[in-house]
């Protein structure tokens, strides 16, 4: 199974890799499904976490002098009743496992100010809680 995450150096460097592939800097950029070097070089500045029953902003460990570039992540449980609407009512796609989760690229559904990510829109569905994952770079 290939190792297709790569997190390290300083300033951290976060890179996936396609379905087979092993995560690297010398990974050809073909390979690559992410590398945060594909943001102008910038290291990874923090990383965050909100959770969709309770936060509507996430602050930063301290106020930068510029706006940060963001790249978020939306990790939802894949067995919720919400997430039926997906398969678009195809019959022969099997249901996920229980523990299966969806990852989706957030775009859109947040504000970004030199000190915090805002706007996050709260679920007022306790049964389809969801974790948005943040990555903040340097500028």
């Amino acid at each position: 199974m290939a190792q297709r995450i790569y997190l390290s150096g300083n300033p951290p460097r976060l890179i996936t890799s396609k379905p087979g592939q092993n995560a690297s800097p010398s990974l050809p950029d073909a390979q690559k499904t992410f590398d945060s070097d594909w943001f102008y070089g910038g290291g990874i500045k923090f990383q965050l976490t909100a959770n969709s029953l309770t936060d509507t902003q996430v602050n930063f460990p301290y106020a930068l002098n510029y706006i940060p570039s963001v790249v978020a992540l939306m990790i939802v449980d894949m067995d919720k009743q919400q997430m039926s609407g997906m398969w678009g009512g195809i019959s022969s796609i099997p249901p996920p496992p229980s523990n299966a989760k969806g990852i989706f690229l957030l775009t859109g559904r947040y504000d970004i100010s030199t000190s915090s990510i805002y706007g996050l829109s709260l679920e007022t569905n306790p049964s389809f809680n969801y974790i948005h994952r943040f990555w903040v770079f340097e500028g």
